[in-house]
């Protein structure tokens, strides 16, 4: 048991307390207090990296991505080495702000100070990401080839390195890190899913359905997504965002069932449907001998894992209805 804090405690002592709060809630997604705390260590300890990283990283969380990078780059200013602070600038530069080439210098400048395997993971992998978001995949597989394998101290590390390997194309290596993923997070839903893609790849189809199962069932048990909407409330999202579709997408739902739910259910996984599908579309036979839609379920907890903290799901319901109405009727244009 640590030793609690007496009146002889020093501000050191206490800027680290409050430190070490501040991460806990940020953490925890409680932003809010974790500002308070983060600024109780800033009067304690006064200007330090290790504070300013804090401030950063919980602008980041809260969508500020401008306010992240200054803490970041302050801290920076206070411990040039500052690795933690180089990781998470570099992440705000390439995928917050879209500053590739500022990005990857920095990436390669902390690449240069890592020692662990798993902080030179850290690094390769948002690199490998921002390529894959411009579609530089052939760029992306030669950053993943030197990823380490390990030994990893984070045990969802694997996992991250197994799906950036599958991204790439990198199957052989991909299942090598997914299986040991498996063994060390065993109920994660995503180290499951994964691995459905790997079989499915392949072409064994009833191992990607087992995968598949399991990483539903998992998932089921999972407490929502952070900022996650009350179930009402989504609903209404759906009702505008049926209000916003093309007017021949809009055509085609006229009579249909709308139905609401979390997650697609198991006997419609084991058929073959992906458990991360945000949209399913029901078709049947029309009376003119064409198809026509009986019922469209729109899954929650899928939309919102697509749309991330600072999208729309209004747009996300949109764009995904009219892609797959477009899909079964050849007449509709498809959406960019």
């Amino acid at each position: 048991m640590g030793r609690m804090r007496g009146d002889d405690d020093g501000p050191g002592e206490r800027g680290v307390s409050h430190l070490d709060k501040g991460w806990d809630l940020a953490l925890d997604g409680d932003l809010e207090e974790a500002m308070k705390a983060a600024e109780r260590a800033l009067r304690a300890e006064g200007d330090s990296p290790e504070v300013h990283t804090l401030l950063g990283y919980i602008h980041q969380m809260a969508g500020q991505p401008e306010d992240a990078l200054r803490h970041y780059k302050q801290a920076l200013s206070l411990d040039e080495m500052y690795l933690d602070a180089m990781i998470r600038a570099t992440e705000v530069l390439l995928h917050a702000l879209g500053r590739r080439d500022e990005g990857m210098a920095l990436a390669d400048e902390a690449f240069e100070l890592c020692e662990t395997a798993d902080e030179k993971a850290d690094i390769l992998l948002l690199k490998i990401e921002a390529l894959l978001d411009e579609g530089s995949v052939e760029q992306a597989a030669g950053v993943a080839k030197d990823l380490p394998d390990g030994p990893f101290e984070s045990p969802q590390m694997p996992f991250h390195v197994g799906r950036a390997r599958f991204d790439v194309g990198d199957v052989a290596g991909a299942e090598a890190s997914l299986l040991e993923a498996k063994e060390r997070e065993p109920s994660n839903p995503d180290v499951h899913y994964y691995l459905g893609l790997l079989h499915e790849t392949r072409r064994e189809d009833r191992e990607a359905t087992v995968s598949f199962l399991r990483s539903l069932q998992f998932d089921s048990r999972l407490e929502p997504l952070p900022g996650s909407l009350p179930p009402e409330q989504f609903e209404k999202r759906i009702r505008t965002a049926m209000k916003r579709l093309r007017e021949e997408v809009s055509a085609k739902l006229e009579d249909a069932l709308i139905v609401p739910a979390e997650l697609p259910g198991v006997e419609v996984v084991a058929e073959g449907v992906d458990p991360h599908t945000a949209v399913l579309i029901d078709d049947a036979p029309a009376d003119d001998g064409g198809r026509r839609i009986a019922r469209l379920f729109v899954y929650q907890r899928n939309v919102e894992r697509f749309v991330g903290p600072a999208g729309s799901i209004v747009d996300e319901i949109v764009r995904t209805i009219e892609r797959e109405v477009a899909a079964i009727f050849p007449e509709i244009e498809r959406p960019e």
